[in-house]
């Protein structure tokens, strides 16, 4: 049982159109006319990378501006497929079931409505892992830089927490001690790039979910934070919070 052609040709425009304008949206472009920030309040692929890598005191690198782009752009184009054939799928199998094989107007109208909110969810899903890999990027480069300038090959980083009600149990595990309020010290060698989950064993540059709201912070060596607090002090010497917290300092 197949569709008609006209049916398979809307559907699949319709999900070209909602990924193309946030595509066009999100990834970086030659028109600075175009807005930066998105339908859902996140900024552009091109923006979070580079607020990321100054906020940690370098430059964006457009060599990896165009790499992110690049892997950017070969997600958005993967869920977009994935997307068309399942809803293509769901359409040819609702219609096998039906005895005339043909829907009527009001399940046609529920029908395609429901693909447009499930193409936005899926871009909206896409943009917000590769944001988040964009800002992981600019983090570490930031980092980098900074502890090579230093003389520190493996730099110590902590998150700094939000301590609210919606502070989630996966970032009092990873990110705070025992103690739930000081900083967990970790090295950046440690650390992942990818999204965590409820067995994670080590924090993530993008943050441990999406809408990560702890804040990565280089620690130098010689700093150190108060017990129990968010408070970032001067120690002195070669003192480093990694090793002090792993009972070697």
């Amino acid at each position: 049982m197949s569709i008609p052609k006209s049916l398979a040709d809307f559907i699949s425009n319709r999900v070209d159109d909602v990924f193309d304008e946030m595509r066009s949206s999100f990834l970086p472009s030659k028109d600075e006319s175009k807005s930066k920030i998105l339908s859902f309040g996140a900024y552009s692929l091109d923006k979070l990378y580079e607020q990321s890598a100054r906020s940690m005191g370098t430059e964006p690198n457009e060599k990896t501006l165009s790499g992110l782009t690049e892997v950017a752009s070969t997600y958005l184009e993967a869920a977009k497929q994935r997307l068309k054939a399942a809803i293509m799928a769901e359409v040819i199998a609702e219609a096998r079931n039906k005895d005339s094989g043909q829907e009527s107007a009001d399940d046609l109208k529920t029908r395609l409505a429901a693909a447009i909110e499930r193409a936005e969810a899926e871009v909206k899903r896409t943009v917000d892992v590769e944001a988040g890999r964009a800002k992981s990027v600019g983090y570490t480069e930031g980092i980098i830089r900074s502890a090579a300038s230093l003389g520190d090959e493996d730099p110590t980083v902590v998150w700094i927490c939000v301590h609210d009600d919606k502070l989630c149990d996966l970032c009092k595990r990873l990110h705070l001690l025992p103690d739930g309020l000081t900083p967990r010290a970790w090295k950046l060698s440690q650390c992942t790039h990818e999204y965590g989950n409820k067995d994670s064993t080590r924090p993530s540059m993008a943050g441990l979910h999406p809408h990560d709201r702890c804040i990565l912070a280089y620690t130098p060596k010689g700093w150190g934070y108060k017990p129990a607090s968010n408070d970032l002090v001067f120690i002195g010497g070669d003192y480093d919070l990694y090793d002090a917290q792993q009972g070697g300092g």
